[in-house]
């Protein structure tokens, strides 16, 4: 084997031992949270025998917590880039707030369907990880959710600023959260036959959702 084909057979090998650990930590931490796994366990599940994998590739934890929410931006930010500009061309006074939410909900649900792990690890990342975790999401969410809170401001030209931030991080909130917790429908009591067939309808399910996160996002401070 050449010295060239070597280096290639290492490059690959590096990527996908660094793409196992990541893909590892997001399952992981998305399931149990990041404070009740271990690094060891995540390189355990990962398959990979190094025991200074992890240190080699990402430091520490919190590089792999970095690595790990840049990954899933790489995933997630250009679907959200592509929707807030088709919406910015229509101009967001044109435009209803449930139409912007709903377009900016469905990368989500998409994300959520493909690899449901990732956003249970944005949802640990948000309730664990305190500064550290909110400052990783707005590092590499930041801009695209500052592009569609101003398109919800120019549709709502009556809300003040405050309250259009306020519930919008709230919907984002709702949304992460939610989407990973609809399945609690099914252990709910008194569950009817009508709901047990919403159930078993994830599309109509996932519409009442963002119905509900869209009437909080809309509702106007009352006047006194």
């Amino acid at each position: 084997m050449s010295q060239d084909n070597s280096s290639v057979d290492a490059a690959s090998d590096a990527a996908s031992t660094e793409s196992s650990l990541l893909d590892a930590a997001i399952e992981l931490y998305g399931r149990y949270g990041t404070h009740a796994v271990s690094l060891n366990q995540i390189r355990r599940h990962a398959n990979v025998s190094n025991d200074a994998a992890i240190r080699y590739y990402f430091r520490n934890k919190a590089g792999l917590l970095t690595r790990s929410t840049e990954r899933i931006a790489e995933q997630l930010n250009a679907s959200l880039e592509a929707v807030a500009g088709q919406l910015e061309a229509t101009g967001g006074d044109a435009l209803a707030v449930r139409e912007i939410l709903m377009s900016f909900g469905m990368p989500f649900i998409s994300l959520h369907a493909q690899q449901p792990h990732s956003l249970s690890f944005i949802g640990s990342l948000m309730r664990d990880e305190g500064d550290f975790g909110h400052q990783l999401l707005d590092r590499f969410f930041g801009q695209v959710l500052l592009r569609f809170e101003r398109l919800i401001a120019e549709a709502l030209p009556s809300k003040p600023p405050e309250l259009i931030h306020l519930h919008f991080y709230l919907a984002v909130n709702n949304l992460v959260h939610g989407l990973d917790d609809m399945r609690i429908l099914q252990f709910m009591p008194g569950l009817t036959e009508d709901c047990q067939t919403l159930i078993d309808r994830p599309a109509v399910l996932v519409a009442g959702f963002l119905d509900y996160v869209c009437a909080g996002l809309e509702r106007l401070p009352e006047t006194t």
